[in-house]
């Protein structure tokens, strides 16, 4: 099980560490305004607090329970619904 959980948390790292680079890159290349690779206070908190929340959950391994599965699961509806409600800056 540890190891399940360090290569699915580091697949998606190394995607997102891939993916939103690239993506700014191809705004700029295509003209787009507005493309930055910088983050404002929503994206950093909701990060933080996920990684946290992971931290917590997942940090004994011994054994996953689907509960933990539903409460990650809230956290992502949480930020969801967050981000609908946060007026953009």
């Amino acid at each position: 099980m540890d190891n399940v959980m360090t290569f699915t948390i580091g697949k998606c790292l190394q995607t997102a560490l891939l993916v939103t680079p690239l993506t700014v890159l191809v705004g700029w290349g295509m003209g787009v305004d507005g493309m930055t690779l910088v983050f404002g206070g929503f994206e950093i908190v909701s990060l933080f607090t996920t990684m946290i929340l992971l931290n917590f959950l997942l940090g004994g391994l011994e054994r996953v329970t689907w509960l933990q599965g539903t409460l990650l699961l809230a956290d992502w509806g949480l930020i969801t619904l967050a981000a609908y409600f946060t007026t953009p800056t």
